[in-house]
């Protein structure tokens, strides 16, 4: 039973504000100039979709989408999602030092083939948020989302970076993921 889409939206009523970000009910939109908000100002639902072009020099001998693309695309589109939500490659580490993390693990399920060139859509879901860590499920499916390409995980580590070593996400990070993660199941009994 897939969950229940969460929103984190940039348009809504403001009843509180704290840190530069408006809260709704289970939604925010961070204060953003029009020129900051340049990709657009949607709601952001989990999971993010991101529409990745597969061009044919992604393709093998085989006119199969060739296997590192997958994690490619992933990666793409967790940039556009971290985009989307305020944190820009552009800026520097002291107005965005979450930028500064590593993959520490991926695993992928390959499903089925990619054949030939074409759109494809990329399902991003945060999943767990820990103090220096954070786990996202992907998902890889045609564009009307009836036939799955793939599955994978993903977890990075927030660094230093002075140091390398592994800090926490900051408080604007964490305010903006929270209402993107998935909901712990309950166990029964």
């Amino acid at each position: 039973v897939p969950a229940p889409n969460r929103t984190t939206t940039w348009l809504g009523e403001p009843n509180a504000k704290r840190d530069g970000i408006v809260f709704t009910s289970r939604s925010f939109r961070p204060n953003r100039s029009p020129k900051t908000c340049e990709t657009s100002c949607m709601p952001i639902t989990a999971p993010f979709r991101s529409t990745q072009r597969v061009y044919f020099d992604d393709l093998d001998a085989l006119n199969i989408l060739h296997n590192v693309r997958y994690v490619l695309f992933m990666e793409r589109a967790r940039g556009e999602l971290f985009q989307a939500l305020g944190f820009l490659w552009d800026d520097d580490l002291a107005k965005n030092p979450d930028k500064f993390h590593v993959v520490a693990a991926h695993e992928i399920e390959y499903l089925a083939p990619v054949r030939g060139e074409g759109d494809l859509i990329v399902e991003i879901e945060p999943e767990k948020l820990g103090t220096t860590s954070f786990v996202l499920h992907s998902r890889i499916v045609s564009m009307h989302g009836s036939k799955a390409y793939c599955r994978g995980r993903t977890r990075l580590v927030r660094l230093d970076p002075e140091t390398f070593k592994p800090c926490p996400w900051s408080t604007r990070f964490r305010e903006a993921i929270t209402p993107l993660l998935v909901p712990p199941v309950v166990q029964a009994g």
